[in-house]
């Protein structure tokens, strides 16, 4: 038999390997001698990036080892006991930039240990995340020995409560960092813990203060959302804040992409973007802040985490470079609303939780129907709020004359059948989520039947429907002959059978995705190959 090692280029051989795991190709190497003596040759111009779980590294830690070298610049490790993987790394010379370390909280109750281990990457290290750690960090010394890091991530165990004391590490004369990027998970302490790293981090342009939603009461961190205009003194490059918000939730995706956004240059003491979860009281206290950055401010998230307080002031601040919005629990009257969205013209995306009723959202909707630059409109029912009980015919009409219009998601706001159709007018309109909780829809089922032909000429390639009793198989027979739909997604509905959604998907290129629909076997994704 002939060894493609012989034959094929290094090139080619380097290429197929991309391809591969570095598990499985760790399970090549134990195929015969010569693969696991030439292996490494070609993992070495490939493997830069090492991602290790504590199951791949057992099976495979002598093969993995030789392919070690100064050429594996970012490791991410889950493991109970990382210590034997970090002196293999240090051993084999590794170059490490970027080092993840994740591991369980029962594993790790001593960082001496684990600290002596990274230290001997202090030289090449710029980026360090340590993840559910139980001990108590010595934050300041770690920065004093790891003097390049410029990006720190420390998500702590919540259930550990340690880290309300002082800090064990208060002597150190820590040097200025270079620090651009912190986050710190469930650190209870702001003037202990977080106050004295951001004294010594005059570069620092991202800060993001998680904590467990699901812990109760709120710490240190939390108390006072004035600390954020003390962050912003001590820190007077920083452009980003997330502030008190669960980084686990979808939307918490966020401020990691802020890792890669820290090149800017802006006026000092002003922010660029800005997340924040909590009370009247804390919104109150970022009024002066946003007066000072609405020059340059282009991504808000506030959530107020108590029942409606009104807060009107925002709407007396023009945010003229804002792009991203959401705004949920704050009781904006319909005026302040439209004045709000007036000062914010080039907005490109809205996340709105009204307490308005639909009468009210009226002179919103039009508002935001002349908005040129938006693409991304979803309005939700503040809880408890009496929206659903009050139904306008003509609430969304005006959202036909939208030009840049792309994504719609209406929740627990009932549409008419004319809101429905008006919808379905919108010209650039490529995704459609209409969701009820609960509630019926006011909609008929002629005027989904029409709905369908509106979208006979349109872009639309996504729409969801959820407890809408008027959705039948007659319907999902017409939206068929839709050519741009490609997903129907129906949640919550008795009417609609597998004969339905088989003549929806006959025609090869369309997907429906069922989920709690007692009238079919069985929820999940149907395409034409389900019925083959």
């Amino acid at each position: 038999m002939v060894e493609f090692t012989t034959v094929l280029p290094f090139e080619t051989i380097t290429s197929i390997l991309s391809h591969i795991s570095q598990s499985d190709c760790c399970e090549c190497m134990r195929v015969c001698r010569r693969w696991h003596d030439e292996f490494p040759n070609y993992t070495k111009s490939i493997w830069t990036t090492l991602q290790i779980s504590f199951n791949s590294w057992e099976r495979s830690n002598v093969c993995l080892t030789r392919c070690l070298g100064p050429h594996v610049q970012t490791v991410s490790m889950f493991k109970r006991k990382p210590f034997p993987l970090l002196k293999a790394l240090k051993d084999a010379e590794c170059a490490i930039a970027s080092l993840e370390v994740r591991t369980h909280a029962s594993f790790a109750r001593d960082f001496s240990p684990l600290f002596l281990k990274i230290v001997p990457f202090q030289g090449t290290l710029k980026e360090l995340t340590l993840t559910n750690y139980a001990f108590d960090v010595p934050i300041l010394r770690l920065l004093n020995d790891l003097s390049n890091l410029t990006h720190l991530t420390l998500l702590l165990d919540f259930q550990i409560g340690i880290q309300q004391l002082p800090s064990p590490d208060d002597n150190i004369n820590l040097a200025p960092t270079k620090l651009v990027y912190l986050h710190l998970d469930n650190v209870y302490s702001f003037e202990n813990r977080v106050a004295p790293m951001l004294r010594k981090s005059p570069r620092l342009k991202a800060l993001v203060l998680s904590r467990n939603l699901e812990r109760e009461p709120y710490y240190d961190v939390t108390k006072s959302s004035n600390y954020i205009n003390t962050a912003v003194e001590l820190c007077p490059q920083l452009r980003y804040v997330a502030w008190n918000g669960d980084c686990n939730c979808p939307k918490g995706t966020r401020p990691y992409a802020w890792r890669e956004m820290i090149d800017s240059d802006s006026s000092l003491h002003s922010l660029r973007e800005l997340i924040l979860f909590g009370s009247k009281e804390d919104m109150d206290h970022i009024i002066p802040l946003l007066k000072r950055s609405q020059k340059e401010l282009e991504y808000i998230e506030l959530v107020n985490d108590q029942d409606g307080i009104p807060w009107n002031d925002l709407a007396h601040i023009p945010l003229p470079r804002l792009k991203s919005a959401t705004l949920q629990g704050l009781k904006l009257t319909a005026s302040d609303c439209s004045k709000l969205l007036l000062g914010c013209r080039d907005l490109e995306e809205l996340h709105l939780a009204t307490t308005l009723d639909s009468t009210q959202l009226v002179s919103v909707v039009n508002v935001l129907s002349s908005m040129k630059h938006l693409q991304y409109l979803q309005l939700d029912r503040q809880l408890n709020s009496n929206l659903v009980s009050h139904v306008s015919p003509h609430l969304f009409d005006t959202l036909s004359l939208s030009v840049g219009l792309q994504t719609v998601k209406i929740h627990d706001i009932c549409v008419s059948d004319s809101g429905l159709l008006a919808l379905g007018a919108i010209r650039m309109l490529r995704e459609l989520h209409l969701g009820m909780n609960h509630h019926q829809y006011c909609i008929g089922q002629e005027a989904l039947l029409a709905f369908a032909e509106k979208l006979m000429d349109g872009q639309l390639s996504v729409l969801s429907f959820s407890f809408l009793a008027t959705l039948t198989d007659r319907v999902l027979e017409r939206l068929a002959l839709v050519k741009s739909l490609s997903l129907l997604s129906v949640a919550h509905n008795k009417n609609i059978t597998v004969m339905g959604i088989k003549a929806f998907v006959k025609g090869g290129e369309k997907q429906l995705r069922a989920s709690m629909c007692s009238s079919v076997s069985g929820s999940g994704l149907y395409e034409k190959q389900t019925f083959e």
